[in-house]
């Protein structure tokens, strides 16, 4: 899988993306865990916005970063069969307000 590239975020933006996994999992196979880290500047959501397994997927919530500024964010899971993937993620953040 290649790097994905999340939509582009304001640094006002607390949104959730979906990382899919589904193109790699094998048949019968389901997600078992997920950990993701986020580069410094932005921020990953907890509680009730922690990541989360959603069939084939992760969804996880960023807020912040700095505007012209790419942010690296790492997703890994594990599955029932005992796989793990790694998943490299980009998230740019833009403010167009003069």
């Amino acid at each position: 899988m290649a790097n994905i590239a999340f939509r582009e975020h304001h640094p006002g933006d607390d949104l959730d993306h979906a990382v899919s996994f589904a193109d790699w999992m094998a048949t019968g196979d389901a997600l078992a865990t997920v950990a993701v880290a986020v580069a410094t500047g932005l921020v990953l959501g907890t509680g009730a916005k922690a990541p989360a397994i959603s069939g084939t997927s992760v969804i996880l919530w960023l807020s912040g970063g700095t505007s012209g500024t790419t942010y690296g964010v790492e997703v890994t899971v594990t599955t029932d069969d005992a796989r793990t993937k790694v998943q490299d993620c980009q998230l740019t953040v833009t403010d167009p307000t003069p």
